[in-house]
């Protein structure tokens, strides 16, 4: 059974090495490419940095700030970093 199980693990070790030297080969250009982001509203293809969906309208960097000391939250903050205020975001 230890000696099965051993070999298991050398196979796996084997396999993962075999993917690691796959993502070398990788380049920028080539990812690049096939990442795009998309309007959570209508999901449209959206420019680098883009402000706002140009498909829609919809605004895309939404800025939650504490309804109680106006500080900027984080996008899942639950809670106001500083004065601890309930956000409402689930």
């Amino acid at each position: 059974m230890s000696a099965a199980q051993a070999s298991r693990s050398v196979e796996e070790v084997w396999a993962h090495a075999a993917m690691a030297e796959e993502d070398k080969h990788l380049e920028e250009k080539d990812w690049r490419q096939t990442i795009r982001a998309t309007c959570p509203n209508c999901q449209a293809p959206l420019a680098t940095n883009a402000k706002f969906c140009p498909e829609c309208g919809a605004k895309l960097k939404v800025e939650l700030h504490c309804t109680e000391c106006g500080t900027l939250l984080a996008p899942n903050a639950k809670f106001c970093p500083e004065c601890g205020t309930k956000t409402g975001v689930k």
